[in-house]
Order: structure tokens, then sequence, then C-alpha cells
């Protein structure tokens, strides 16, 4: 299931005023010509310009006696057409030094086609049909994800293009010749203020059974009976029992100027304390995250339009966060106790910034992996999360936790 590729020839093709990879935003203009350097001859010739844009999904199954089923969901998005030339004469002789050139301005819809959820049933769309959701209203960037599994393959993507046909008379026969220009529009931000200032909070609870943590024992040397107990749990065994807290922002804007909101807490728990441990010092040796993306796409039955068959396409990504505490000069010590730090802003800290090319800590790039946005369109899906993994020690026993949730992430403005 291949995207439209770009096509062009001296018979005709696109020269357009941007750079190459340049990407536009819906109510953009798009200005070019469209330019034939081989000589022509006509006493009429016709040119139409269109702008389109499609959704494609396709899912394959292979069966156990080699055969291939295949499920395909394909959407026109935007469709805009117009004349640059009509029913006039052409004429452009051998060894001319300069091409036929024909100028155009296509703008670039602001919204997806109404005739849109025509295509989809309920059950074949992530988009309520039957009332209001941002997807009608705004057009999805373009997009494409595959995956190649043993017994089930998919693809799905967002793609838009020009196209422009010459069509004119030679000898009394009518000819046509075809130009192409994709294009990449970018995604909508979609996300609101509140969403970007509101943390979550993932709780952990830890127990640390040790000997060590008593006054003095720090670094002594266990007996094979105190390590027998610590590896049974003995009551005799003193424990330290605090609430270990990750705030982190529900969803993240790329190229956001303000640090990300990353923040440690040790919230103590002396209730459940042995009364025996004086206050620790806990040293944070790292935290970790790892971006978890999952895009999602749905196809139609082929005997049955309101049946639909799904595939997911997983990634992960470490975003390599734990680099970050290998260039601190001291390491980040947190306390149970009243006068050391229990909360400390690791976002702030290090600089945290997540750009369109990936994860940056001042100016240096810890991760250079781009990260997909989060979004919703007919047959296709993508969502983000993130599993935290948080290492620390004291009194000689380190301690590795892990949490996972939700991210979304809105692409820059």
């Amino acid at each position: 299931m291949p995207m439209t590729s770009r096509k062009g020839s001296l018979d005709f093709k696109f020269d357009v005023a941007a750079p190459a990879g340049w990407s536009y935003a819906a109510g953009d203009t798009i200005i070019g010509s469209l330019v034939r350097h081989t000589p022509i001859v006509t006493p009429e010739a016709t040119i139409t310009l269109s702008l389109l844009g499609r959704i494609k999904t396709k899912i394959t199954e292979s069966k156990s006696n080699n055969s291939r089923t295949h499920y395909r969901s394909e959407a026109l998005l935007a469709k805009t057409d117009q004349v640059i030339l009509s029913r006039q004469p052409l004429h452009l002789p051998e060894g001319s030094g300069a091409p036929l050139c024909w100028e155009f301005a296509v703008d670039i819809p602001t919204e997806p086609l109404q005739s849109v959820r025509q295509g989809f049933t309920p059950r074949t769309s992530f988009v309520p049909l039957d009332r209001d959701h941002p997807a009608h209203h705004t057009l999805p960037g373009s997009f494409f994800s595959s995956r190649d599994g043993i017994t089930v393959s998919s693809s799905g993507f967002v793609e838009y293009y020009l196209k422009a046909q010459l069509q004119y008379t030679f000898k009394g026969s009518s000819k046509t010749v075809e130009a192409i220009w994709p294009f990449r529009l970018n995604r909508p931000v979609e996300g609101t203020s509140e969403q970007l200032s509101k943390l979550n909070c993932l709780s952990i609870f830890q127990t640390i059974q040790s000997q060590r943590l008593l006054p003095g024992m720090q670094h002594a040397d266990l007996s094979l009976k105190q390590k027998t107990q610590k590896l049974l749990g003995s009551s005799k065994v003193p424990k330290l029992v605090f609430n270990m807290r990750i705030y982190h922002p529900t969803a993240i804007q790329l190229d956001n100027p303000e640090p990300i909101p990353i923040i440690l807490e040790i919230l103590p728990l002396p209730d459940q304390t042995s009364s025996s441990i004086e206050d620790q010092s806990i040293v944070i040796n790292w935290v970790r995250m790892c971006l978890h993306q999952r895009t999602s796409v749905l196809a139609p039955s082929n005997f049955f339009t309101d049946h639909a068959h799904d595939d997911d396409h997983p990634s992960s990504v470490n975003l390599n966060l734990e680099s970050a505490f290998q260039h601190l000069e001291s390491p980040l010590v947190m306390s149970t106790g009243g006068k050391g730090e229990k909360k400390v802003n690791i976002g702030e800290m290090f600089q945290l910034f997540f750009h369109s090319n990936g994860m940056v800590s001042g100016f240096r790039f810890l991760n250079a992996v781009a990260p997909i946005p989060d979004f919703t369109t007919y047959s296709i899906q993508h969502t983000n999360a993130v599993e935290w993994k948080v290492s620390y020690s004291v009194a000689g026993e380190t301690e590795t936790v892990k949490a996972s949730s939700t991210l979304k992430i809105i692409a820059a403005a």
C-alpha cells in the first residue's frame, strides 16, 4: 500500500516556491508554477490542478495455507480543484531557451470534507460519528506507520499532494501528462494550557529492611545470621518505610520554552518505620524515562462493513534521562529527616526540554528520536505513555522503583 510518489518530467512538472523538506499548516497557501520544457504545438490545451488529502489503512492476515486476506480503509480528507488553463493553444518551438510556465496559488483547507464521515461506521472509526469531535474540524498531519508481523501485518498513513494534468490535442488525438507533488502537513496543536499546567502524581510505597539502617551500622559487614534474618524479612530487622512520589505533567508540548516539570518527593512514613531508625539520606542514582508509543489502525471486514479489524504498532524508546545524572558534580541526595531535601524538581535542575527532534538537557541532546504527538483520526490513532524508573540507594541498599502513566504529547505551536 504505497503512498503517493512525486511525479514529473520535462513534459510537465511542479516548481514550488519552497525549500526542500518544507512543511505547511492547514490554511497556508502553496505558491509555485507548472512547467513544460518539451516542445509542443497544439490548438487546444487544458491544465487542471487539484489538492488532495487522504487517509488509508491496510491490514493483512496470513493463513496457515499460505493464503492472505487484505482489509482496507480509505477516505478522502481534502479535495480542491482549479483550472489553470482552459482550452487554449500552446506553442513551444524546438530550441526555445525558456519553458512554458503557469503560476498557481492553492489554499490548503482548514478542515476535512464533511463527506469523510460517510466512509465509516461507528465500529470502523476511532472518531464518534454521531456527535461533534475535534477530528471533524481539523485536518490530521501527515503520518505513516507500519508493522510486519508473522500472521498480521498492517500500515496506515495520512498524505497530502498536489496533482496537475495537462490535456492537449496532437494530430487529432487527445494526450494527457500528469505531475504530482506530495507535501507535508504539520500536525495541529491539540491541547490546552490547563493540560500543560496540570501535574499527575505517581505514588510508590517503599519498604527497606536492613540492619545497616541502625545508627553506626551503615558500612558494617553483616553476619550470616543477620543476612539470614534480612533475607527472611524477620521482624527483628529494622525497616524504613516511605512514599516516593513522581510528579509529571499530563501533557507536554514540543518546543515549549519552559522546562518540563518532573518532581521527585520523599514522604517519610514514621508510623510504619522502626523507631530505632534515625533520619536517612537517600541518594538518587538516576531517573529513567522510556517513551512507549502506540499506533492503532482500523479496517472494515470485506463482507460485513460494520465489523472492524484492528492492529497495533507499539514501539519504545529510552529518552536517556539517566545520562544527565552522570554529569552531576555531586550526587543528588534527599532525606527522610526534617533538614534534608524532600522535594526536587529535576526538570528545572537539568533544564529538560522536549524538542521536536528529541529530549534536551540544557544545550545537550539526551536523545535524538523525534516523538510523535498524540492524535486521533477516523481509522488511525496514536497515543503515548511513559514508563518511569528511579534508582536510589540508602544505607548500602540499592533499589529501583517503576511506574507507568499516560502522557499526551502536543505538537509544537
